[in-house]
């Protein structure tokens, strides 16, 4: 089942794109996206499980979480790992349910060394 989310729609018009060979950017330039991830995102390993995503696909950033029950995320990549990453988290970890993700996406010259849990 697919959920009627725009940030999914998102992601799945992303992967489109980048299956049919129509998504020509490449790793040169620098993309992100800033994201806060609503739902039951805390006490189930989201962020431990945002954290391996990230290594997987090469993303670099972080996660936390936030007073109000939601995980924020900046995640600094190519586009089309960022679009892979990003479709990883949305499933989120067995004991999570994603029911929305807020995302800004954005070019950013910010560089980070590796893709943290911040406290």
């Amino acid at each position: 089942m697919i959920r009627e989310d725009p940030a999914l729609i998102d992601i799945m018009t992303r992967q489109h794109k980048t299956m049919s060979g129509k998504l020509e950017k490449e790793t040169d330039e620098v993309n992100c996206f800033h994201g806060v991830v609503e739902g039951r995102v805390q006490r189930v390993g989201f962020r431990v499980f945002t954290r391996e995503a990230a290594r997987r696909h090469g993303i670099k950033g972080w996660v936390r979480n936030l007073p109000n029950g939601c995980v924020e995320l900046h995640a600094v990549g190519d586009e089309i790992s960022l679009t892979e990453f990003l479709t990883e988290v949305y499933q989120g970890p067995v004991l999570s349910h994603v029911s929305h993700i807020e995302l800004k996406w954005q070019t950013s010259e910010e560089e980070f060394g590796s893709f943290d849990i911040l406290r």
